[in-house]
């Protein structure tokens, strides 16, 4: 073979091997951080199952790991052998449990992804049943020091927007409030406390309906077959599997559920109204947008031009003229008032 062809098979063989070899850039070097990568988020993920089964008083075993990780029943049980050689959990005829470092670890998890949720329900418009995925992405790659400073931005929070309780950063939670709404009984009035995220089949469900955390209800109807309620004098029926994921507190019994406001929806062109509250409902960009705009409580507006088509309908609010659409009208509760310099 011609000396110079041997040269550039020369030459191209060392360069598949530095492609191969190189350190930090070669591709065994990156596989293998993609490896510890992957070994390190399976790790997390298992420590937060462990964690979120401890707080619910729940035994956490193989098989649960298996339904809520993605490996094998094998996979799990090395992965768990490898957790306790780390002193993460030790393995109590054959059942994990978390060491006090373990715990430590799997809050500061738990405390970022509560947090993100948070951040995503309060600041931006993403819908809540994309809250829990893009929150599992960011836990696994925040800094504390990031996570310190969105925890300082939202005001150190103590519940997510499902009622789940925010650890610390020394790792202290709330104590939870209320019982499943399918211990109590016909007649009873409650607040609803936390909800459930998963499964996501189901929580679909219960945002179908507007169940979020504060809503109060007075239960119409408890079977084996349904739940029924009435919140705001509108009524909803959920299967008991659904019902499950909400947890909720008893009102007092002076107390009440809230009866149904007006809302900016219901004027009439010319009429005026004094902002009440926000419904809950109303989060992300929606809400900062009606609070940039002065919407808030105690702003007194007009309905004054109607669109031919319905909607949106323009309100005079401090001088300007905003067009809002029904939907979101709906959300901005308000009392009316005859006479008002706006």
């Amino acid at each position: 073979m011609h000396p110079g062809a041997l040269l550039l098979i020369g030459i191209g063989f060392l360069a598949v091997l530095a492609w191969i070899l190189w350190p930090k850039s070669g591709l065994l070097s990156r596989l293998s951080r993609l490896q510890r990568e992957s070994e390190r988020i399976h790790i997390e993920d298992a420590l937060k199952h462990l964690y979120n089964k401890e707080c619910a008083s729940q035994t956490a075993t193989i098989d649960s790991l298996t339904e809520d990780l993605p490996l094998s029943h094998g996979a799990v049980e090395d992965l768990l052998k490898r957790m306790e050689l780390r002193g993460l959990l030790t393995l109590e005829k054959g059942l994990p449990r978390l060491t006090a470092e373990g715990n430590a670890y799997a809050s500061r998890i738990v405390r970022a992804h509560r947090l993100w949720e948070r951040f995503l329900a309060d600041q931006t418009g993403f819908p809540n049943s994309e809250w829990h995925t893009m929150a599992h992405a960011r836990e696994h790659t925040a800094t504390p020091e990031e996570i310190a400073d969105l925890a300082y931005r939202l005001g150190n929070p103590l519940y997510d927007p499902h009622g789940d309780p925010i650890p610390t950063e020394n790792g202290e939670i709330s104590p939870p409030v209320g019982s499943a709404i399918v211990t109590f009984s016909v007649g009873d009035a409650v607040a609803v406390t936390h909800i459930e995220d998963e499964p996501p089949e189901l929580y679909s469900q219960l945002v179908a309906e507007g169940i979020y955390p504060g809503m109060q209800m007075r239960i119409l109807e408890k079977t084996d077959k349904r739940l029924r309620f009435v919140s705001q004098e509108d009524e909803h029926v959920l299967s008991p599997e659904v019902a499950a994921l909400i947890t909720v507190r008893q009102l007092p019994k002076e107390d009440k559920p809230e009866r149904s406001q007006a809302t900016l929806a219901s004027l009439r062109i010319g009429e005026a109204a004094r902002v009440l509250s926000l419904s809950p409902k109303c989060r992300g960009l929606e809400r900062r947008r009606l609070m940039d705009l002065g919407i808030v409580p105690g702003t007194v507006l007009r309905a004054e031009l109607e669109n031919p088509l319905g909607t949106p309908i323009a309100y005079r609010v401090r001088g300007t003229l905003i067009a809002l659409r029904e939907e979101l009208a709906e959300q901005i509760a308000v009392e009316t008032v005859r006479e008002t310099a706006l």
